[in-house]
């Protein structure tokens, strides 16, 4: 089919997703490949807040859009089952993981009518006659936040180690791993705790959810730092335990969603890993001297910040709002070609188009 045939297919489908009446939506894992597993129904984070056109549903048969949250691996299997399951509303991935394994990524997207990427410079690759890319919606928190409030509450005056915190898997192919090793041999301002997946070793695997929230509210400061110029979701994870965060230069969508001004407001500090181990430290200092001043009001106003803006609720919904908005002609979208893909996308020229939050 056509890319001039296949659009106005897929503006058809979603235009009776939000004709006026209520917009059911179905959230499915990419992480179980050979089974559809949906998610949310139970989460109170999800929906928290819902607006009221929306509603999830497992019904398949009654949802009007889908939303695959893809983790990068290959869920075109999975796009095959959600046909024989009889649903014929709009398909939407979820792309958390496009800076990472290409081919995979690459295999999900054609089976769906909207792309949107968590990542945005490096999101080119997924554009293909068959879909269109939606703004990017970067990926939200690590860990649910409702359980992050109630312990930062009852912690709230407790004493927090003077040390930044980075918790990270020890990836093979990934340059910030020597870069990470390197600072866990200055310990006296860095804690860094690196994890291997194969081996499953160390302290983390054996930690459990409440362990691993306690781990991110005893520490003043952490340290966020890319695989391949990804915008980690360590930041949002940060800001909501209360720390002040710094963040790599290498993080290519870091002023798009955290500019300057914010930065300077909830206390993240930009470094250059090229910059050397000795003026990394000199800015953890002024990290953690940061928050010392602000004491109670900084930790809980970068927390509200946190919570208000980079929840898994906030960003469902920033997905179903992109797509009406594609939808119903709010936002155009165009034939693209870049040296590394071609295709149906969203202006990405307008960086009030290029990511949404």
């Amino acid at each position: 089919m056509s890319v001039y045939k296949r659009f106005p297919e897929i503006i058809e489908t979603a235009s009776r997703a939000f004709n006026g009446g209520k917009t059911y939506f179905s959230l499915v894992s990419g992480d179980s490949i050979n089974e559809i597993s949906f998610y949310g129904m139970k989460n109170p984070q999800i929906l928290r807040n819902l607006n009221d056109k929306y509603e999830i549903t497992e019904d398949l048969s009654l949802a009007n859009i889908l939303i695959l949250n893809n983790h990068g691996l290959d869920n075109s299997y999975l796009w095959h089952l959600i046909d024989k399951s009889g649903f014929s509303g709009t398909r939407v991935i979820w792309c958390r993981d496009n800076h990472l394994g290409e081919m995979a990524n690459l295999r999900s997207v054609i089976g769906a009518d909207f792309v949107i990427p968590a990542h945005s410079s490096c999101s080119n690759y997924l554009l293909n006659a068959r879909s269109v890319r939606g703004p990017t919606v970067p990926w939200q928190m690590l860990y649910e936040t409702a359980e992050m409030a109630t312990r930062l509450r009852q912690t709230l005056d407790s004493p927090r180690q003077a040390r930044v915190f980075g918790g990270y898997m020890s990836y093979g192919f990934a340059k910030r791993t020597n870069f990470l090793s390197g600072l866990s041999q200055h310990a006296d301002v860095f804690d860094i705790k690196l994890n291997s997946r194969e081996k499953k070793d160390t302290e983390y695997f054996k930690m459990s959810r409440e362990d691993i929230l306690n781990q991110w509210l005893s520490y003043k400061t952490s340290i966020a730092i890319p695989i391949n110029g990804d915008l980690s979701p360590r930041i949002a994870m940060g800001l909501c335990a209360g720390q002040t965060v710094l963040v790599s230069d290498e993080i290519q969508d870091l002023d798009m969603v955290f500019p300057p001004s914010l930065r300077d407001e909830l206390g993240i500090f930009k470094f250059s890993p090229s910059a050397g181990t000795e003026e990394l430290k000199s800015i953890a200092r002024k990290a953690m001297q940061a928050y010392d001043e602000e004491g109670r009001e900084g930790i809980l106003k970068r927390h509200a910040y946190a919570m208000e803006n980079h929840t898994n609720e906030r960003r469902i919904h920033t997905i179903l709002q992109s797509v009406e908005k594609i939808a119903t002609g709010q936002l155009a979208v165009v034939m693209q070609a870049y040296p590394d893909g071609v295709g149906m996308t969203v202006d990405y020229g307008n960086p009030d188009i290029r990511i949404a939050l």
